[in-house]
């Protein structure tokens, strides 16, 4: 009964339709079910409308004593400013610190929904400017440093080549840049002992921007070597399924030659261009890179590097190695090649 009254309290015109229309006929013409049934009808229209009138009065009451409150809303209770500053009050206890702007701002728009229907919700997003897009959000913050190093990491059987923004790698993240080539050719777990350090991307402090656009591109750029053959198509598609798989997992070469384009200033948007303005001149230069490898001979697998990338051998920060530690002094400092 609960579910039909509210179900009649959404759309009360139409029960009273339904209603007037049972309840017209003579009597004399309804059967006994047909009479309980008219009279049930009757009866619900008649709480619908008691639930609107109540909903109406609430809101009334809402908007008068809430003035120009932001939760003043269709179906809000008048009881939301003590609602809301008992939320706000348990999750202070609970963090154990002061509440910033856009927690707050959550939290209000969370009891917001909670108290209207999801249509009135929409509508109410409509005809206020706050939404939860410009809200701001602490998790959402770049870290401090982040971008400003890229680390890529190679398979030294099959050839793959994964981006980390970690020096250490992460299992799920780099299966997730492993597409599916064929059947027992894709690392079902990372063994450390098939992985090592290929390259190091270092980017001058301060611009993680353009070293998070530049992983963008180069994540791009292996993911279009791996399922766009180009010229390769025929050569590839004359292969068995094992040999092609082995094929297109052996990215090396490829993701040193995308490095250099990248570095050089290809793709849209890429934000290695940085532009200094004098007046109404604007100048474009490339922003300083610095490639630190862990096999000299690499770098070569590219045509040609422009003029903004220096090239190390030796990694300059110790990474966490997936392999056995060797016996020998480790390397004390890159050197320029």
């Amino acid at each position: 009964m609960n579910s039909l009254y509210s179900k009649a309290a959404a759309s009360p015109i139409i029960y009273r339709r339904i209603a007037a229309t049972v309840t017209t006929g003579p009597s004399s013409l309804l059967s006994q079910g047909g009479r309980r049934h008219a009279s049930h009808v009757s009866k619900v229209a008649a709480r619908a409308q008691e639930i609107q009138e109540e909903r109406a009065a609430a809101a009334a009451a809402a908007s008068s004593s809430t003035g120009n409150n932001r939760l003043s809303g269709p179906g809000t209770p008048g009881s939301a400013d003590r609602l809301m500053a008992q939320i706000l009050a348990d999750r202070v206890a609970a963090k154990g610190r002061e509440l910033t702007d856009g927690e707050k701002k959550k939290y209000e728009l969370r009891l917001l929904k909670m108290k209207m229907s999801r249509k009135q919700y929409m509508k109410w997003l409509k005809k206020h400017p706050m939404n939860p897009v410009d809200i701001p959000n602490e998790k959402l913050k770049v870290p401090e440093g982040h971008g400003e190093n890229i680390w890529l990491w190679n398979h030294v059987e099959a050839g793959h080549v994964v981006y980390s923004m970690h020096p250490q790698m992460d299992s799920n993240k780099a299966k997730a840049q492993m597409p599916y080539t064929g059947k027992k050719l894709v690392p079902a777990k990372l063994r450390r002992d098939y992985w090592r350090p290929m390259a190091q991307i270092r980017f001058p402090a301060g611009q993680g921007d353009v070293g998070r656009s530049v992983w963008q591109k180069l994540l791009e750029l292996k993911k279009r070597h791996e399922l766009e053959w180009g010229e390769q198509k025929h050569e590839f598609l004359r292969m068995s399924r094992e040999d092609r798989g082995r094929a297109l997992n052996d990215q090396r070469a490829n993701v040193v030659a995308d490095i250099a384009a990248v570095l050089g200033g290809l793709g849209k948007g890429n934000k290695i261009w940085l532009e200094t303005k004098e007046g109404k001149d604007v100048t474009r230069t490339l922003c300083k890179a610095d490639v630190f490898w862990t096999n000299g001979l690499d770098r070569h697998n590219a045509a040609e590097w422009s003029e903004n990338v220096r090239h190390f051998v030796g990694l300059p920060v110790k990474v966490d190695e997936p392999r056995r530690r060797r016996r020998g002094k480790p390397r004390s400092c890159p050197i320029s090649i």
